[in-house]
């Protein structure tokens, strides 16, 4: 964690850089559920969280184990993947339910959001 500190003090240093993938460095911190690392990051002012990757997957699907992304103000808990999935739907399929009951309390979490095949959050549960 020190060696990321050293680098996220630099102005220099592209926080929101994409691998062949169009992978982020918040995106790899919250994929292998590096919450100080996810912190860290999102503690800068210029970190795109609403990035997404290849698949349309939005960061937030991935760092919602960390409960500091869910406080942001700007986030938004109900956007959606390209088929229509939203964090909650991915949640609830992989029985994260830590993360399930975080993204409910969140204030303007719709719960009924239908993916492509007309599934809400329920029908993947």
């Amino acid at each position: 964690e020190e060696s990321i500190e050293v680098l996220l003090i630099r102005d220099d240093v592209e926080v929101n850089s994409r691998d062949k993938d169009g992978r982020t460095p918040l995106s790899y911190a919250a994929w292998h559920g590096s919450t100080e690392t996810v912190s860290l990051l999102l503690a800068r002012d210029d970190v795109d969280d609403d990035s997404k990757d290849e698949h349309g997957r939005i960061i937030l699907f991935r760092a919602t184990t960390d409960g500091s992304v869910l406080a942001r103000e700007n986030i938004d808990v109900n956007l959606q993947d390209k088929k229509g999935d939203s964090p909650l739907h991915y949640a609830v399929r992989f029985g994260h339910e830590n993360v399930t009951s975080l993204l409910l309390e969140h204030p303007t979490i719709a719960p009924n959001l239908k993916n492509e095949m007309g599934q809400t959050p329920l029908h993947c549960a």
